[in-house]
């Protein structure tokens, strides 16, 4: 018999920052949506284990744009899956 059921809850998170050159815009100016979002996933890790239990949560896709190792990501996408156990009524 069936007592429980993981439900799921997926996300799509966007950051949004701006872009820029890695190496001219000095750091207390930079507005880097990759740093933003990983704070938010850190975040989201910490709550999720404090929180216990039979919760998880996991950033699955990742992607930055304009994408190039000398750019600062002016944007983030995500996709976050959130899953725990719902009780059988």
């Amino acid at each position: 018999m069936v007592e429980a059921i993981n439900g799921a809850r997926r996300l799509n998170c966007r950051f949004t920052g701006e872009a820029g050159h890695a190496g001219t815009v000095p750091m207390l100016h930079r507005k880097d949506a990759l740093a933003a979002a990983a704070e938010w996933m850190v975040q989201v890790e910490n709550l999720t284990r404090q929180r216990g239990g039979n919760l998880v949560a996991t950033v699955g896709t990742l992607r930055c744009a304009p994408g190039a190792v000398n750019v600062i990501p002016g944007e983030v996408q995500l996709t976050l899956d959130i899953r725990a156990r719902r009780m059988r009524r």
